[in-house]
């Protein structure tokens, strides 16, 4: 929490669903966001630990992919839709006796099946968000060997429109079961290659390339996305910050820990140092590209470029995301402003010479170019080409 709070960082907090019960969950929201009083003994402990002020953590997850059951704990157990509406409609009523600020998530299922629908009838008077997890791509260690790696990559880069599509599909079936629109928590999304040969997809470029334009998508206002979190950040599978076993204990020890950045990470630090605060509307027109689909990835035929435009607090920044999705081909975009002047244009960009580079070893996949500027003829950009498979960043005035 206290890191949170260093970093300016909104918590999410996940509530057990197989070790917490609803007067146990009431009790976490009175430690962490209830004054530290004598009517409020968990809060004393609280102030007691060293932090007197609540935390005030606005967001709950109630369980996390319970439709799983309880993984390794003994014995194990698996709640149905009626259980977990059950244990959902408890936590909900002793947390916001706690807080009745707070904001509660049920847990949806990526998968079609009869629990989203049980779940959202249930819990339809309680849940202020629904949690769902865009694991997209989807290749095991047996699926993967069942495709070419260039298809494969083709996929992460037009993928994110498929996942579009299915988020549009949750937003309509809360109107449908629950009679409102519910914003929806993508609180765990990547590409979910979960295998090592022929290689590690998930270290990709085209991984990462397939993340980034997923978060485009997540940014659409019409998308009805509350948040968003990538995983994962540090270590671990799918980290895009990688280390030795040894780096937790440098860095409590205060010393300097080297991190492998991996293309998620560069991909990322464009997004988050170029955009801005307010969305603008953009007007895309693009050649397609065909693609032939392959296992959760239907056929289509599919924008080559993507974009999304913002504008800083300035009032008169815009930050341009522009994503080139071909993989073989450079395409020369023109970009104009309706209703705005503009003089001056800066271009930063990520890319790699294959889409299968990996910086596991030495960095492949990274920003190559940096704060670069762009020519404008008459409040046009005109002719700007982006290299195949590129990210593009733009900062115009």
């Amino acid at each position: 929490m206290q890191w949170c709070l260093d970093i300016g960082a909104i918590p999410v907090m996940t509530v057990s669903d197989y070790a917490c019960t609803p007067e146990e969950a009431g009790e976490l929201v009175e430690f962490l966001n209830a004054p530290a009083d004598d009517l409020h003994p968990w809060a004393k402990k609280r102030a007691e630990g060293g932090h007197p002020l609540p935390y005030m953590v606005k967001y709950f997850e109630l369980g996390n992919e319970t439709y799983h059951g309880n993984h390794d704990m003994v014995p194990f157990r698996a709640m149905n839709a009626s259980e977990y509406n059950t244990w959902v409609l408890g936590c909900t009523k002793a947390m916001r006796k706690a807080d009745e600020k707070i904001s509660v998530g049920v847990v949806l299922k990526h998968e079609d099946d009869d629990w989203n629908e049980n779940v959202l009838k249930g819990t339809k008077d309680a849940a202020d968000f629904v949690i769902y997890h865009a694991y997209s791509i989807g290749l095991w260690s047996e699926s993967a060997a069942a495709f070419a790696v260039d298809r494969i990559m083709r996929g992460c880069l037009v993928g994110a429109d498929q996942f579009e599509q299915n988020l549009k599909d949750i937003s309509s079936m809360t109107v449908r079961l629950t009679g409102r629109k519910i914003p929806i928590a993508v609180t765990e999304y990547n590409t979910a290659c979960v295998q090592e040969k022929p290689i590690p997809y998930r270290w990709t470029y085209g991984s990462a390339f397939y993340n980034a334009d997923f978060f485009r998508v997540m940014l659409k206002t019409e998308n009805n996305v509350l948040m968003g979190n990538y995983w994962q950040y540090i270590n671990s599978y799918w980290g895009m910050l990688q280390s030795s076993s040894e780096a937790e204990n440098n860095m409590l020890a205060g010393k300097d820990v080297r991190w492998k950045k991996m293309p998620a990470f560069y991909a990322f630090r464009l997004w988050g140092q170029h955009t801005g605060e307010k969305i603008v509307s953009t007007t895309i027109q693009s050649p397609k590209i065909d693609f032939e689909g392959y296992g959760n990835l239907r056929p289509a035929s599919r924008d080559a470029i993507t974009a999304f435009a913002s504008m800083r607090n300035d009032g008169k920044t815009i930050c341009l995301m522009v994503f080139n999705r071909h993989p073989a081909n450079p395409m020369s975009v023109t970009i104009s402003f309706k209703d705005m002047a503009i003089s001056s244009a800066r271009m930063w960009q990520m890319n790699s010479e294959h889409l299968t580079n990996m910086n596991y070893v030495r960095e492949t996949a990274k920003e190559t170019v940096s704060d670069a500027s762009v020519p404008i003829a008459e409040g046009v950009i005109s002719g700007l080409v982006l290299p195949k498979h590129s990210i593009t960043a733009l900062e115009i005035q």
